[in-house]
């Protein structure tokens, strides 16, 4: 589970369009840092539970779930 930062390593650099929702399947707009081909969550602001987030490199989609637990 994620505390207050969650890393999110990419397969390469390129462009890509990533979504997050909470369980609801409500669109959340948490603090991401790009690095290269990594992003950093800021999860600290969001409240426990279940979360998903969308990865669209522009041919294909993965949906992965993750847990926010302070």
């Amino acid at each position: 589970p994620a505390n207050n930062e969650m890393n999110i390593e990419l397969n390469s650099i390129g462009n890509y369009n990533v979504s997050f929702y909470n369980n609801l399947g409500q669109k959340i707009t948490p603090k991401v840092i790009t690095e290269k081909d990594q992003l950093r969550v800021d999860t600290e602001n969001l409240s426990n539970g279940i979360y998903f987030v969308d990865i669209d490199d522009g041919s294909n989609t993965d949906t992965r779930k993750f847990i926010v637990s302070h």
